[in-house]
């Protein structure tokens, strides 16, 4: 049940330098008590299912407004982000990708992503990690002059 409450995660940071949870209401809790956090991916997908559209939205800005060069992978390769109503989404972590390209690339986030690729068993996981490692490479190396070219040799 959707109580308007959400359990994600805004880290906050403490004078003495530990983060502790902030609940989506803004108040602090109890570490110990705090329950699991909440994989927002799934969140979103679940939403989108039951037609909750507030829940959606507010799920949407929470994915969106956290991104970092820490994180994007781990998110745009979450299993619930393969689902066809997670465009949006996706959508979001490409253009984040774009923006932040260079420090996503010096930060051995891209190289261990191309080593999990290798490692891949599973078929269908590594089709959907190519077709995304492609889309991320269309989305950073984009070349004007190439555009004619695509167009007119089709």
């Amino acid at each position: 049940m959707y109580t308007g409450s959400l359990n994600l995660r805004y880290p906050l940071n403490i004078q003495d330098g530990s983060t502790r949870p902030l609940s989506s209401a803004g108040n602090i809790y109890n570490w110990d008590s705090f329950p699991r956090a909440a994989n927002a991916n799934e969140i979103y997908r679940l939403a989108e299912m039951m037609g909750l559209a507030d829940l959606k939205i507010r799920v949407y800005h929470y994915l969106m407004s956290t991104c970092s060069v820490d994180n994007i992978f781990e998110r745009l390769f979450d299993p619930y982000c393969q689902a066809t109503g997670h465009a949006p989404v996706r959508a979001v972590y490409k253009q984040f990708l774009a923006r932040h390209w260079e420090n996503v690339r010096s930060s051995g986030q891209w190289p261990a992503l191309l080593r999990r690729y290798r490692r891949t068993q599973r078929e269908d996981e590594a089709q959907y990690l190519l077709d995304a490692i492609c889309e991320i490479l269309n989305a950073v190396t984009w070349d004007p002059k190439f555009e004619g070219f695509l167009l007119t040799n089709k």
